[in-house]
């Protein structure tokens, strides 16, 4: 890795200020490259200063990084992004309201990307760009651009209000359906690995092209941030989606993390996993950041039977979970189920009454093999996922088979778009 170490007191003459400072001046700008990074070693906000008509700093790239040790200061801090494709300043602030624990550092970077899908070019901690509920990529809501704020060597991380600037190019490019007023901040949980319960946060200015009053406490102060259109707002966790057989009938089982404007749960069922009919209606919680636990009874399945999740917000918007498939209860195959948790994620449940080896074995139309897995499953419920790669929006064969008394195939659909 690259490494730009600037000792400011060599830029400029010391008596100059009480504190060295790197000071851009008429559109004088620095460029990082090469996963390089440029170290401010002045904690204070004015560290950077800008005169005149101020100045520009590039890194359009996740690793190009200013680091900047701002350890236990406060104040308002201004990185000059400058986004050379479109010649736009991007300016982006962190204003430390209460200071984190001494010795902390931040690094930060801005970059896009010409495509308008963020899931191919995300940061490096983001492994998912899911839709509300657990599906599909919804990077057609989602502006072409990250921001990096990475707090790092903190004991007590600080807490601030974030301020964005984007650019139009970025929101309208085809491939989005992005409404700019709609425009609110989130970030990228990292350990919990999704968008979880923070929705699209601070105040739109579509004439500024700004987000600004986005509140990041030390405990929301994660390292990837982008702005999203707030009526789809990146998802709110589906902790499970599952079906079973008991007592003759079909139970399909799910459970939520946090809901936000959630009026009802259309529960959805096909024959062949293409063709889907809405089975049942159940009411949401609203607005909770507890789990919750629902169920349905499908007491007229059919021979096998495919399902999904609907769920519709209290302004109409509606978003579907991905699919999962429950066999019939007096299928020998009972208690092997194949169901989606995203794009191109798929979950393997065995319901074994012994401890035994399985094998699944993922085919495309043409019956090659895409992708394979062996497994030792004990007695009781066993659950795996399995994840293909870039996979093209197509069907594919699902097969699990215990070599002897079991062999399940099923097919499941991928498709990027809800």
């Amino acid at each position: 890795m690259k490494r730009i170490l600037i000792q400011l007191s060599l830029l400029l003459p010391c008596f100059a200020f009480a504190q060295s400072r790197l000071v851009l001046n008429n559109d004088g700008y620095i460029v990082i490259s090469n996963s390089a990074y440029l170290v401010i070693d002045n904690g204070n906000a004015n560290a950077i200063t800008l005169t005149g008509t101020g100045g520009r700093i590039i890194t359009e790239a996740e690793n190009n990084r200013i680091r900047w040790n701002i350890s236990n200061n406060t104040g308002s801090y201004v990185i000059p992004f400058f986004d050379d494709d479109n010649a736009t300043k991007i300016p982006f602030t962190v204003t430390i309201g209460t200071a984190g624990s001494a010795g902390g550092r931040i690094d930060f970077s801005t970059y896009d990307n010409a495509s308008w899908d963020n899931n191919v070019y995300r940061p490096s901690d983001v492994t998912n760009m899911n839709s509300l509920i657990g599906g599909t990529d919804d990077s057609p809501k989602v502006i072409d651009r990250f921001w990096i704020t990475d707090a790092s060597s903190y004991t007590t991380k600080p807490s601030a209000t974030l301020s964005f600037t984007y650019i139009d190019a970025e929101w309208s490019a085809a491939g989005n359906t992005i409404t700019e007023g709609n425009l609110g901040a989130q970030r990228f949980n990292t350990p919990a690995g999704n968008w979880d319960a923070y929705v699209p946060q601070g105040s739109i200015s579509t004439a500024a092209n700004t987000v600004t009053n986005v509140p990041a406490t030390s405990a929301n102060f994660f390292r990837s941030w982008t702005l999203t259109d707030n009526t789809s707002p990146l998802p709110i966790e589906l902790i499970s989606f599952t079906g079973v057989c008991a007592n003759g009938n079909l139970g399909i089982k799910w459970s939520t993390a946090t809901e936000t404007n959630n009026n009802y749960f259309t529960i959805e069922k096909s024959i062949d996993g293409i063709e889907f009919e809405a089975a049942a209606t159940i009411n949401g919680a609203g607005n909770s950041s507890s789990v919750i636990n629902y169920s349905y009874t499908d007491t007229n399945p059919f021979n096998g039977t495919y399902y999904r999740l609907a769920q519709t917000d209290f302004n109409g918007n509606s978003k579907k979970s991905g699919v999962i498939y429950v066999a019939a209860c007096d299928d020998p195959n009972a208690g092997m189920n194949v169901f989606s948790q995203g794009a191109n994620d798929f979950t393997i449940q065995i319901d074994a009454a012994v401890a035994e080896n399985y094998t699944v074995t993922i085919y495309n139309m043409m019956g090659q093999v895409v992708a394979s897995k062996s497994m030792y499953v004990d007695a009781g419920i066993f659950k795996t996922k399995m994840t293909l790669e870039n996979m093209d929006d197509a069907m594919y064969f699902v097969n699990i088979s215990n070599g002897t008394t079991k062999k399940l195939t099923k097919k499941i659909v991928i498709s990027h778009s809800n």
